[in-house]
């Protein structure tokens, strides 16, 4: 990887991070700097000098860091991560989720929630898709949507599945349209919205059949508005309907 190659790096740009962390590291700069120019002396100079410079602006910023061994275990570290950024900007999931996903299937997690939104873009209207989509996988593997569930997700079959998924947002949407709910202010609990969503697969297509589960639905959205059963809080009961 060109990352592992100081021509490379030079050649777009860039130097490694690793070249501004504290302490003397007089020789290391100078042995990337020859590597990365070759043996001509006044380029490593100049080089090593830019280094210098950069080292000097940051040397007086608070950049804590946490080195770990090569063989930490991914989950590991991933806590550590999220640890560690829980005092300024936390992390969401989301923002978890979607490395893991492009690292297992290739797939850009941002990409597909961006062809969802253009696929159905009334969404924002109701729930942030990030989350939507997250909790309505949850729910398809039977676990209840919430943050720890999320880090259980299986990511292949969340990739697999996803025109399902994208289906079943769309379906809980025009449900929701037909039924004169036009945006998350007149839902009951944003929860209900995941369980339509998640289950749609399960909505049979014959005619009577069909209409009887979406009487069931209405009947279950309607009665969320009496009740505190089935608030933000409660994942577990969204799990069991």
């Amino acid at each position: 990887m060109w990352a592992d190659a100081a021509a490379e790096t030079y050649s777009r740009g860039y130097v490694p991070l690793r070249l501004l962390r504290p302490g003397d590291l007089a020789q290391e700069i100078r042995a990337w700097c020859r590597e990365a120019v070759g043996n001509e002396a006044e380029a490593i100079l100049n080089l090593s000098d830019r280094i210098v410079a950069l080292r000097e602006c940051v040397t007086t910023f608070n950049l804590p860091f946490l080195s770990l061994p090569v063989e930490t275990p991914k989950d590991t570290a991933i806590d550590v991560f999220i640890e560690m950024n829980r005092s300024a900007v936390q992390l969401s999931a989301f923002d978890i989720i979607v490395a893991q996903v492009e690292e297992r299937t290739g797939e850009s997690l941002h990409s597909l929630v961006l062809s969802l939104q253009n696929r159905v873009p009334l969404i924002d209207f109701y729930a942030s898709a990030s989350e939507l989509v997250l909790s309505v996988a949850a729910l398809r593997e039977d676990l209840p949507p919430t943050q720890a569930s999320f880090q259980r997700l299986n990511l292949d079959r969340l990739v697999k599945e996803w025109d399902e998924i994208a289906a079943g947002v769309g379906f809980a949407l025009k449900f929701l349209d037909e039924e004169k709910i036009f945006d998350s202010e007149r839902l009951p609990t944003i929860g209900v919205l995941y369980t339509l969503a998640a289950v749609h697969d399960c909505v049979p297509q014959i005619l009577d059949a069909s209409g009887n589960a979406k009487t069931l639905l209405r009947k279950y959205l309607w009665r969320a508005f009496a009740t505190g059963r089935y608030e933000n809080n409660a994942a577990t009961r969204r799990r069991q309907i």
